[in-house]
């Protein structure tokens, strides 16, 4: 009868020198694979709607560059955010920001928000427009300001925005009106006058 014996330790032998070549042979490609792979950049995209705040392609400004830069915003549409209200005008106009450097907005016709209040926190969007007579006089026309008294105040603002959107925030004072409007861009007598 033929001996087995050496067979089997030749087999023993081949198995143990295919086991080291494969984990050889693995560990010489993913060492390849590491040289030749290209980093990849990961980008992070923040959820829409984490801090309840509409995605829009409006800039959001700042009053105090509007104020400082007033000639390259006009005939913009910009967005201001947590701007408190310093006092009305009219029907459909409010001052915003600091009391003895106020801003004048004028909802247009589109925005079905009512006019905030005193002391309201609001964000508004809308396009920065030059103010002229035709302007008030087309305002008072229609009615959005009254008498001599409103015209002459809001007479004193180089520049006004005619928003058409009008927001509260939340925790802002008065009595939280104001809610969101989007309108598309009736100018209402902005720009220069037209009405």
């Amino acid at each position: 009868m033929a001996q087995t014996g050496s067979r089997r330790g030749a087999a023993q032998n081949t198995s143990l020198i295919l086991a080291v070549l494969t984990f050889v042979a693995i560990g010489g490609l993913m060492y390849w694979l590491n040289v030749t792979a290209e980093p990849t950049a990961t980008a992070v995209v923040p959820q829409q709607g984490m801090d309840d705040e509409p995605v829009s392609d409006v800039p959001i400004v700042d009053l105090g560059s509007i104020r400082a830069e007033t000639a390259e915003y006009v005939d913009l549409e910009v967005e201001l955010r947590n701007q408190n209200v310093s006092s009305t005008l009219g029907a459909q106009a409010f001052w915003i920001g600091a009391q003895d450097q106020p801003f004048l907005v004028k909802m247009d016709t589109t925005v079905s928000a009512s006019q905030p209040v005193n002391g309201d926190t609001v964000d508004v969007r809308g396009i920065i427009h030059e103010m002229s007579d035709s302007v008030l006089d087309a305002w008072e026309a229609r009615g959005h300001i009254s008498g001599s008294g409103d015209r002459a105040v809001a007479s004193f603002a180089e520049v006004f925005m005619e928003a058409s959107m009008v927001r509260a925030r939340a925790g802002g004072g008065g009595d939280g009106q104001g809610g969101g409007s989007q309108g598309d861009d009736d100018q209402d007598g902005g720009g220069g006058g037209e009405g």
